[in-house]
């Protein structure tokens, strides 16, 4: 399953359909580094970039707007406590975590998707120096947001989960269709 999806990442169709051009590709120079040492942090996908690009999707962010109405600025350094506590007061918000292209360096980082498909950045809001940004993550459902957060104690990444090894890049199907959003 992992090298047919990685052909499909390589595929120069897929990364035309999939909208992104230098974060995909940033984000595909890390997989195949992976491949070729041999490393792998799951058995469904090689590491966190993989699974990403596997199941993500791609936005881009005008920083310099303004932030939809009830949306305070986010505290830096914390996506993942911003992204997490907007979805808990806005419940038709999908959380959805991945990586940000920034300074031409793909970051871990966690943003909200409005209803309609648009997305919202409160960490890096107002920050005119950044512009349009460019994301590319995977949309999570609530509720496995919400349940990983308490047993963790702490609101963390759900993708890079390294206390319990990563399990989302050796999760099953059926275990992905819990935990991953869809606008079905």
């Amino acid at each position: 399953m992992c090298e047919a999806a990685w052909e499909l990442v390589t595929n120069e169709r897929a990364r035309e359909r999939r909208g992104a051009g230098g974060l995909v590709d940033a984000l595909a120079e890390s997989v195949q580094a992976a491949i070729d040492s041999g490393r792998r942090m799951g058995s469904e996908c090689v590491n966190l970039e993989h699974f990403v690009l596997q199941h993500g999707h791609h936005w881009t962010i005008d920083t310099t707007q303004p932030l939809p109405r009830g949306f305070p600025p986010g505290e830096r350094g914390q996506c993942h406590a911003n992204a997490t506590r907007l979805v808990t007061q806005h419940e038709d918000l999908v959380y959805v975590e991945g990586y940000v292209l920034h300074t031409s360096l793909p970051i871990r980082h966690a943003w909200v998707q409005l209803p309609g498909g648009d997305a919202v950045d409160t960490t890096f809001a107002g920050l005119e120096h950044l512009s349009t940004l460019e994301y590319f993550g995977v949309p999570f459902q609530t509720d496995f947001l919400l349940m990983t957060s308490l047993k963790a104690g702490e609101f963390m990444s759900l993708i890079d989960d390294y206390p319990a090894r990563w399990p989302l890049l050796s999760a099953s199907s059926a275990e992905l269709a819990e935990a991953l959003w869809s606008p079905d």
